[in-house]
């Protein structure tokens, strides 16, 4: 039996979950804020204001899935545009 992953065609689509997909996705998030905050300020933000941007404005899903035996476990969800915004506002504040 062979496995097939991904789309059945160039017109299908697939579908990917577990932290494979969602590490470069925050990865990207973080760089999209470190270039931005190198525009404004000329270095690098500090790490703990970076942490604070993604953790304040993450949406927070929680496991609830009908189909599936959910666990009631919330877990954050980053919101890219909501964190540019933040990390925006911030500086504008406080340079």
């Amino acid at each position: 039996m062979r496995l097939r992953l991904g789309a059945q065609n160039d017109d299908g689509t697939s579908t990917q979950d577990g932290t494979s997909q969602a590490s470069p996705t925050v990865a990207g998030v973080i760089l999209l804020l470190q270039q931005h905050y190198m525009r404004l300020m000329g270095q690098l933000p500090p790490i703990s204001l970076l942490q604070d941007v993604l953790r304040s404005t993450s949406t927070w899903l929680v496991d609830n899935d009908q189909d599936q035996k959910n666990s009631g476990k919330r877990f954050p969800r980053v919101n890219a545009f909501e964190s540019l915004v933040a990390l925006d506002r911030y500086v504008k504040l406080h340079a």
